[in-house]
This record gives structure tokens, C-alpha cells and sequence, in this order.
């Protein structure tokens, strides 16, 4: 799903900037030098208003240059969105022929400028490294298979993200577990069906970062014991559990699942 969703936002916008049907003609600017001057003045404007906002929040927030030069190169490129505008403009006769032809110009300049900017930067940021060669010993050991109960779908995307970059820094797998409890009752369809859906988005995450993963679901009389259970039968090197961040007064006294 994450490659149809990427090829079809990536076949968007050539498709729109077609189908809107704009009045374009390149050759304006080449005859009419007011079009050019047009161009040139959204250029320089685009350009500086960018580079002040990267930074003044650089500054702000203490980042290096290359850093705001990154914020820079991210944030330069019009496409759609300007397209769109110029379009209803256009249409509604606030702007002429020749704007629109400057906007065009501007949308192939920053274009083109965006990615190239971030590319040389992003790298002094960031410089290619052996990820595995900077962990220790101890981490990349406790990384290898990462265990990630799922029971609430409100924090499970939080769980599992957290486990994908342990276990991507080693290559390790990631082992996202179900357990269902018969203590009280028999377990139903609904709650089968309940636990296929969980286990399901949890290996769609995962498969969207390119990650190793082993879906788990059991059926056990505690939750607590399934989940050792199946750490130890998955020989699971780390589990990664949710938590509240405090405890109530009978839990404090009785103690809970988590404990």
C-alpha cells in the first residue's frame, strides 16, 4: 500500500498541472522581458522570505547552518498548491497572462533548486555511516528480536514505531503479539477477529519501513504469561511494553498487569 501510495502521489502533479489546462506559454517569456522581470522579482522574493523564516527558527531554536540550510531546501518548492491558486486567479481575472507564465517559472526554478539544496546539505547533516559499527555491543544484542505486545490501538503505532528503530539500526526482526485470555470466559469470533485486525496493522507498519516481522497471536489464561511465554518461545531479546506513567492507589497496594 505505502508504493501505490507513493507512485500515485508521485503521478499527481504532472497529471494535474495537465488537466488544469492552464494558459501557458513558455515562449512569453522569452518575448516579453516584463515576464521575465516578473519571474525574477517571485524568484528573489520566494528565495529571501524562505531563508529568513529557516533563520530566524534556526536561530531561534539553536541549529546549525546546515541545518537552516536544509529547512531552507525543504521548504522552497512551489508546486500544486501554487498552481492552483494562479489557476483560480487567473480564472477570476485578478492576474494576467503574464504572471501566470511568471508563476510557472518559479515553480521550475524552485524545483529544481529544492532537491539540490537539500541533497548537499542533508549530507553534512547526517554523513553515510555504519549505524550497526556506532551502537554497542549490548544494544545491537538487545535489538536483534524486539517484542511488542499490542493490545490498545490508540498507543500501538507508538509501541511498534519505537521497536522498528531498535530493531532497523541491527537488522533485527520485530515480533508484534496478541494474547487473548480465557481465564473468565471463552474468547469469541469477535475478539479473534479483533486481534487479526491489530496484528494486521501492526505488520502493515512494519513492512512500510522494509522491517523483518513476525506476527504473534495466542491464547493463553493470563496476559502477563503469554507474553513471557511467548518471549521465551520467539526467544525475544527485548519487549517493549505501554505504560501510563503512574499508578493509582490499588495498584500501588495489589500491583497490576504491568508489574
Amino acid at each position: 500500500m505505502n508504493r501505490i501510495q507513493f507512485i500515485s502521489n508521485t503521478l499527481f502533479v504532472p497529471f494535474f498541472l495537465i488537466l488544469v489546462e492552464m494558459p501557458i506559454d513558455p515562449l512569453i517569456l522569452i518575448r516579453e522581458l516584463k515576464s521575465l522581470l516578473i519571474a525574477a522579482v517571485m524568484i528573489i522574493a520566494e528565495l529571501v522570505s524562505k531563508l529568513v523564516a529557516a533563520w530566524a527558527t534556526g536561530k531561534f531554536l539553536g541549529y546549525k547552518f546546515e541545518n537552516v540550510m536544509v529547512m531552507f531546501g525543504l521548504t522552497i518548492a512551489q508546486a500544486a498548491s501554487t498552481i492552483a491558486a494562479a489557476t483560480v486567479a487567473y480564472e477570476i481575472e485578478l492576474i494576467d497572462r503574464t504572471t501566470v507564465n511568471g508563476i510557472v517559472a518559479l515553480i521550475l526554478f524552485t524545483c529544481i533548486v529544492s532537491p539540490l539544496t537539500t541533497e548537499k546539505w542533508g549530507r553534512d547533516i547526517n554523513p553515510a555511516s555504519d549505524t550497526k559499527a556506532t551502537l554497542p555491543e549490548n544494544a545491537c544484542l538487545l535489538a536483534q528480536r524486539v517484542l511488542v505486545p499490542v493490545a490498545n490501538p490508540s498507543n500501538e503505532n507508538n509501541l511498534l514505531n519505537l521497536a522498528l528503530i531498535l530493531s532497523k539500526a541491527v537488522d533485527g526482526t520485530l515480533l508484534p503479539l496478541h494474547v487473548l485470555c480465557d481465564r473468565t470466559a471463552p474468547f469469541n469470533t469477535e475478539s479473534l477477529s479483533q486481534q487479526a485486525k491489530l496484528l494486521a496493522a501492526a505488520e502493515e507498519i512494519a513492512h512500510s519501513a522494509n522491517a523483518a516481522v513476525e506476527t504473534i497471536g495466542k491464547v493463553d489464561d493470563a496476559v502477563d504469561r503469554g507474553i513471557v511465554r511467548a518471549a521465551i518461545e520467539r526467544q525475544a531479546s527485548l519487549i517493549i511494553c505501554g505504560w501510563k506513567g503512574f499508578s493509582s492507589y490499588q495498584e500501588n497496594l495489589f500491583g497490576r498487569l504491568l508489574d
